[in-house]
């Protein structure tokens, strides 16, 4: 089944093939498991389509970024399922509609929410002033919460950068800019990670 990523967000570039070709990589190198043995084809095919001057540069790209280790999305049908296929891809429905990576299968989901509150109340989060907060459950447990003034985190959980990271985001900032109201999905994992 489709997975399909976006090149740019909010006018900046993601690296989502990057970071994803790098977390194969490493997946491939730590476990050595048969399925991860196209990622290094892809690497070079990958670096070709994006017009990187030269694959040397899509290569340093990859290493320098962190992995992409899975993906959050909506599933209202309840589509992705352990053992889907995913097929990743970039520029869906276009004529340069492209598979950047190796078809993997699901190997695992968590049900994932973002919960947004108004602070009405002013309270401080250590002092410091927000304006909102957010909860992430996953699985129905809490997992996090982000004190955000004015778009940027202003205090946090010590998982949330994690989080952030293994979903492709820099930062916490950049994740919250994206999921920015409630939301209900799923964790789309390629790999063993869990939470």
């Amino acid at each position: 089944m489709i997975l399909p990523y976006s090149t740019i967000i909010n006018g900046s570039p993601t690296y989502f093939v990057e970071k994803i070709l790098k977390g194969m990589l490493n997946e491939y190198e730590k476990t050595d498991h048969e399925k991860y043995i196209g990622t290094v084809g892809h690497l070079y095919d990958a670096g070709d389509f994006l017009n990187y001057m030269y694959v040397d540069d899509f290569l340093a790209k990859v290493d320098s970024v962190n992995p992409k280790l899975h993906t959050v999305r909506e599933d209202l049908k309840e589509r992705w399922k352990v053992g889907t296929k995913i097929d990743f891809f970039i520029n869906v429905r276009q004529p340069n509609m492209y598979r950047f990576a190796p078809v993997l299968p699901v190997v695992s989901t968590q049900k994932i929410e973002f919960i947004w509150k108004e602070n009405t109340e002013n309270h401080t989060c250590l002092g410091t002033k927000f304006d909102r907060i957010c909860t992430i459950k996953i699985d129905d447990r809490f997992y996090g919460d982000a004190y955000l003034f004015n778009g940027s985190v202003v205090s946090s959980s010590y998982t949330i950068p994690t989080f952030a990271n293994n979903d492709g985001f820099d930062t916490p900032d950049e994740l919250f800019a994206y999921f920015n109201k409630n939301f209900k999905g799923k964790i789309i994992h390629w790999t063993d990670l869990r939470y």
